[in-house]
């Protein structure tokens, strides 16, 4: 039975959870988070972080079958909001893609992103243009707050258990293949 994660993000600052969400690789959803421009409270939210040198921490809160994601979404949304969780989300979840794409389109963007993978040696070239002084952040130092910041809200990610929230908010517990599943995701986005 294939499975998706459902994930949070949570502000560094405050270890708040602001945003519930659903992925394959919530890290890699990240990324995305991270770029996405649309107006909205979630983006709004990370520009404020971005602004403080600081990004959203991911924390896996769930493992669900595919089939039945939409339904915990919009469970663990309706809780998180019962119980006053300063979401930005905007809808009751569950929505995911309101347009399935074909067998065809989804081979079409397959292949087309096989296409977008860089070559050895190209990698090898934005690493080295990217290093040293091309490096936009060489030679700037974070400020002290943030670094304070940063600090304080790593020791208690680590207090917490490092790689996992110390609770389950469904009060289950992760069996030890879901809990095998995250260290090995956490493994390989530690590679990248």
């Amino acid at each position: 039975m294939k499975t998706v994660f459902l994930y949070v993000l949570v502000d560094p600052r405050d270890g708040r959870v602001r945003y519930l969400g659903k992925s394959d690789n919530p890290f890699d959803r990240l990324k995305e988070h991270l770029r996405d421009r649309k107006p909205s409270h979630k983006v709004n939210w990370i520009r404020q972080l971005r602004a403080e040198k600081l990004i959203p921490f991911v924390e896996l809160l769930d493992e669900v079958p595919e089939a039945d994601w939409g339904f915990w979404e919009r469970e663990y949304l309706r809780v998180f909001r019962a119980v006053g969780v300063p979401l930005t989300n905007q809808t009751p979840g569950g929505e995911g893609n309101s347009s399935p794409r074909s067998e065809e389109t989804r081979k079409k963007m397959s292949e087309s992103a096989k296409k977008k993978f860089f070559s050895p040696s190209h990698r090898a070239a934005i690493s080295k243009a990217n290093s040293g002084e091309g490096n936009a952040h060489f030679g700037k130092a974070l400020p002290d707050e943030v670094k304070r910041k940063i600090s304080e809200s790593r020791k208690r990610f680590v207090a917490a258990g490092g790689l996992y929230p110390p609770f389950s908010f469904s009060g289950r517990k992760h069996s030890a293949e879901t809990r095998a599943k995250m260290r090995a995701a956490w493994a390989l986005r530690r590679k990248h």
